[in-house]
């Protein structure tokens, strides 16, 4: 596991310097957008091991041990992020990471749909149908979803 993690850093290193080297100017346009492309389908993925890292502390009672209120209270203080990213990032894994009865037997993710878009490294943003964001641009109030309404209307 931690060869894996090296793996990446120096594969991550090596691509930094290959684009403070001007290796983006060696590309094409159509070279670029497919390096942008890739590039965002790997920081897409990236979420995918955030979630494992997250259960596998909630499952030692790794916030417990280092007398932190909680898993968010944990990694704001141990990862210095904002509470509300902690807190997003613990919404998250307990929505799409990987689940286990109390017998330890697999469960499929709360949002399975979700967790099989990121894993692909897909922009969740792109998956959603048509018709939700044509209604979310609507200015018939009709077509307006309810929790957009004015509070006057409700």
């Amino acid at each position: 596991m931690a060869l894996s993690l090296k793996e990446l850093t120096a594969a991550l290193d090596r691509l930094i310097c290959a684009v403070d080297a001007g290796g983006l100017g060696q590309l094409d346009i159509d070279g670029v957008l497919d390096f942008m492309r890739s590039f965002e389908r790997a920081r897409n993925r990236m979420p995918v091991i955030d979630h494992q890292i997250i259960a596998d502390c909630d499952r030692r009672d790794m916030a417990d041990h280092l007398t932190c209120r909680n898993t968010q209270s944990m990694l704001t203080h141990l990862l210095r992020l904002s509470p509300h990213e902690a807190s997003r990032r613990v919404r998250a894994a307990a929505a799409v990471g990987a689940r286990t009865t109390m017998l330890g037997e697999a469960m499929d993710p709360v949002r399975p749909d979700l967790a099989s878009v990121q894993r692909q490294g897909r922009s969740v943003r792109s998956t959603l149908p048509s018709w939700r964001a044509a209604s979310m641009r609507s200015t018939d109030p009709a077509m307006t979803p309810w929790m957009y309404e004015p509070l006057s209307r409700r």
